[in-house]
């Protein structure tokens, strides 16, 4: 998680909430609905892991990266995982 993706809103990147018992996803995303331009960062649950992903099918916006996060670290996708993953 050394890259910062210009992120312009959510949670740091070393926020507490990546240590929350519940959180398995940190989403980096655009913002399609604003005018203005928002990168966001959230730790996340899986459930809204999976509402962001819904988004993203409805167009709202765009996931630009995400990693899994086991007991406060991150674990990043491999392009090998990422492919049957998100299918």
């Amino acid at each position: 998680m050394s890259r910062d993706f210009g992120v312009t809103d959510g949670h740091s990147l070393y926020s507490l909430h990546r240590y929350r018992s519940d959180v398995r996803h940190m989403v980096i995303f655009d913002d399609l609905v604003e005018k203005e331009h928002h990168r966001v960062r959230l730790y996340v649950s899986a459930s809204v892991y999976e509402m962001i992903r819904q988004a993203e099918t409805n167009g709202l916006l765009r996931i630009v990266h995400h990693e899994e996060i086991v007991e406060g670290c991150s674990e990043p996708d491999s392009p090998r995982r990422r492919k049957h993953k998100h299918k």
